[in-house]
């Protein structure tokens, strides 16, 4: 083939290539709701956070690996099969319910802006689909220790305030 024709052929590749970039670094950058909606103020809460402090000794999630220092702000902790779990996410949560054909019991929540804190998943308040960054769906699921801190945070970010009870049907549902 001569020299004119592939390059004809490289540059719409290269092209391809860059968009594709560009698209995973907004993903990394902006939550997904906001890259597709094109509005939304996002907050300024790191998440992941890159050099965590050591919000609990277990290491990575059960089920989908991730670590959970980084991924504190979303953490859950709960029982199941006569055992403790630890996982990144409502997301996961719902897998490992799912997979062992039974519902988890005293599940604990993160707050999310307090990462250091657990509380008891069915006294938090969650706001589903704000602009903050989600963990394991591009959906925003983050708890918080009172409703209206959820609905605070939701009041500048977005969102829809719900219960765990309601969160967790929500997530099942999509599996």
């Amino acid at each position: 083939m001569p020299s004119s024709q592939s390059a004809n052929v490289l540059i719409p590749y290269g092209l391809i290539r860059a968009g594709l970039a560009l698209l995973l670094l907004l993903s990394v950058v902006w939550p997904a709701s906001v890259v597709f909606s094109g509005s939304g103020k996002v907050p300024d809460v790191a998440h992941p956070i890159v050099t965590p402090h050591v919000y609990t000794k277990h290491g990575r999630c059960e089920n989908c690996g991730m670590k959970l220092n980084m991924w504190a702000r979303t953490r859950y902790s709960f029982d199941l099969l006569s055992r403790e779990h630890h996982v990144c996410s409502i997301q996961c949560v719902a897998v490992v319910a799912r997979q062992s054909q039974e519902a988890p019991q005293n599940v604990k929540v993160a707050v999310y802006l307090e990462p250091e804190t657990m509380i008891a998943a069915d006294q938090a308040f969650y706001l589903v689909g704000s602009t903050a960054r989600g963990t394991m769906s591009a959906v925003s699921k983050i708890a918080f220790a009172s409703k209206e801190k959820a609905e605070n945070f939701g009041a500048e970010y977005g969102g829809t305030v719900m219960t765990f009870t309601q969160v967790l049907a929500k997530v099942e549902a999509e599996l």
